[in-house]
């Protein structure tokens, strides 16, 4: 759109930038070796999301509130809550990822993530940057900020879970599909009701220094990862206390950021288009675009949809090969 708003082809588009761009980046460092290597590849598509972001906004003349949510002012509050909804996530994302590596590991796929060694002062100063603050700008800015601003229109529930599912899917593995999901549904449901970004930043930056931090100074939590019971009692004691946390804190940092007071309940069943939609309500369809136009625009997002889906199929196909192969005659 060249008129200062955004469109369902938005994010499609500013991500599909990012994805060519970070390909064609990952092959001119294919060379690197080792931990260097795995650092870039995490690094690259955070950095081509603010590129295309950026690139996009500018060239098609949308100012940059209009597609990332800065509206309401940050309350030190609720930024003193937020890492207490990042324990309740961390907690449901903990035992759903640890359960599906059971899982995995009992169907005979061998299922592992690909991280650096942080043991030294240097790469986990590294790890900081590009594991902990790159994404909770890049990833925000792009599926908090871009997409869920930009399927708004359709309603804010529908803009929650699609953008949770865009995000989800972009990660590119089965495996961590369900937690991302949820983690991507909290992230947008707060960005929403608070009005701000910053809130999510904050608590994406705090969910993965846990993640690299704690294997570091707990070294029972790698033992996690394998099955038995003592783990299994263990999980289930976080998952409970996640729980208990989870809710009460996220109304709390609501509450704390001066957002609509909302149950979640009550969110779910007040879907309409945000003001920011393309028409106002009651305007005639005649004064919008045409549907040819909307339907290709909603070709876009479909469009990534099958994209981002066929990448997990490939990547799940790819990392069942080889017990495939064990389990042949």
């Amino acid at each position: 759109m060249s008129n200062g708003k955004l469109g369902l082809d938005t994010a499609p588009k500013v991500y599909l930038m990012a994805a060519l761009a970070g390909a064609i980046l990952s092959l001119a460092v294919s060379f690197v070796n080792g931990d260097a290597y795995i650092f870039l590849g995490y690094a690259i598509p955070q950095l081509c999301y603010l590129a295309a972001i950026f690139i996009y906004l500018r060239k098609k003349d949308i100012p940059p509130g209009v597609a990332i949510p800065f509206k309401k002012p940050v309350k030190p509050a609720a930024l003193l809550v937020a890492p207490l909804v990042t324990v309740g996530l961390f907690g449901q994302n903990l035992i759903l990822a640890v359960s599906f590596q059971w899982l995995v590991k009992a169907i005979g796929i061998d299922y592992s993530i690909v991280l650096p060694d942080f043991s030294s002062p240097l790469s986990y100063i590294l790890g900081l940057l590009i594991m902990c603050i790159l994404p909770a700008v890049g990833e925000e800015l792009l599926f908090r900020g871009v997409a869920l601003r930009s399927i708004s229109e359709k309603g804010a529930v529908t803009a929650v879970f699609l953008s949770a599912a865009l995000f989800s899917l972009s990660h590119g593995n089965l495996f961590q599909l369900v937690h991302q999901f949820l983690l991507g549904a909290a992230l947008a449901y707060l960005t929403v009701q608070t009005g701000n970004i910053i809130y999510a930043m904050e608590i994406h930056f705090v969910n993965n220094l846990l993640a690299i931090t704690l294997p570091l100074i707990m070294p029972a939590y790698n033992s996690l990862a394998v099955p038995g019971p003592q783990n299994a009692f263990i999980m289930l004691g976080i998952c409970v206390a996640g729980v208990a946390l989870l809710y009460p804190s996220m109304k709390l940092l609501i509450k704390a950021s001066g957002g609509k007071e909302y149950s979640i309940c009550k969110f779910l069943h007040s879907d309409k288009p945000s003001p920011e939609a393309k028409y106002t309500e009651g305007e005639p369809p005649a004064c919008a675009p045409s549907c040819a136009s909307d339907a290709v625009k909603k070709a876009w997002l479909i469009g990534l949809f099958v994209f981002l889906g066929a990448q997990i199929l490939l990547n799940t196909l790819i990392s069942a090969i080889p017990s495939l192969r064990a389990a042949m005659p």
